[in-house]
């Protein structure tokens, strides 16, 4: 379901209006947006408790969700663009140049000779607004950070003037932040209304929490590109 302006009112904007017997007067669209963004979050983050390889990337993201940065010799301390996302898999580049996948582990559980220690990483820890590397590279390596991540779903979202914008997620729970976005506006504007919207939301997040967390493994959540100069800017 798109966002805004489908000819035939089958968008998100037009859903609210629905539930709520609204329209852009008495409803403002920035509002909508504003209640529509929060409802999106609310729905990302009951599909990633359900299903933690899924990705929030909707139809117009321009980045696939794969970061790359330089390792560089004596460096274990690299910056995050934002340090709110979530790390799902962490790579690096060996001294045998081959690309090898090294297992996130707290600082803590590491015993200080292997902290202290500099050679091919083997851990990476998730510390604020950086990913540290454990031990210390001794060796620099172009491209040989890799790191493949959890968008934040307030990072790709629609505005006023979107319409084709839609949710990176099964078109099936599309309606579900239009739901939330609804209960918002009814919550104080239509009291009324708010028992049948919020009955429509249990059923909707009861069906989508079975869906996530059932899917086969061939419906699993995958990233399956070529390295491209569209790899997202994670890193800086």
């Amino acid at each position: 379901m798109v966002f805004n302006g489908d000819p035939a009112e089958q968008d998100a904007v037009s859903d609210i209006n629905w539930w709520c017997s609204t329209d852009d007067v008495t409803y403002p669209l920035a509002d909508k947006v504003r209640n529509y963004v929060f409802g999106l979050a609310r729905t990302s983050s009951k599909i990633m408790r359900a299903d933690r390889t899924w990705k929030h990337v909707s139809s117009n993201a321009t980045t696939i969700p794969i970061a790359v940065k330089n390792i560089v010799a004596g460096q274990d301390n690299y910056t995050l663009a934002t340090k709110h996302v979530k790390i799902l898999r962490c790579r690096i580049v060996g001294k045998d140049g081959v690309k090898k996948t090294i297992t996130a582990r707290d600082r803590k559980r590491i015993s200080d000779d292997l902290l202290n220690a500099t050679g091919e990483p083997q851990f990476c820890d998730k510390v604020g607004s950086s990913l540290i590397l454990i031990p210390t590279p001794d060796y620099s390596a172009t491209e040989g950070l890799e790191i493949e991540y959890q968008p934040d779903s307030a990072v790709d979202i629609p505005t006023v003037d979107s319409t084709d914008w839609e949710p990176g997620f099964n078109g099936d729970f599309h309606r579900l932040p239009n739901l939330y976005a609804a209960e918002d506006y009814c919550t104080l504007f239509a009291p009324d209304r708010v028992g049948m919207i919020r009955t429509k939301i249990k059923e909707m997040e009861d069906d989508l929490e079975d869906y996530f967390a059932s899917r086969d493994i061939d419906d699993e959540a995958s990233l399956d590109v070529e390295r491209t100069s569209k790899a997202a800017s994670l890193l800086v």
